[in-house]
């Protein structure tokens, strides 16, 4: 089972987490 889409949405899922937790850092900092 390797599949260069499961491979994109992993790296894609990986930028969401990461993007996520940016915001809700700054949401805290703001506030």
């Amino acid at each position: 089972i390797n599949a260069p889409t499961s491979q994109s949405f992993l790296n894609y899922a990986l930028l969401a987490i990461v993007y996520g937790s940016v915001v809700l850092l700054r949401k805290k900092g703001l506030r």
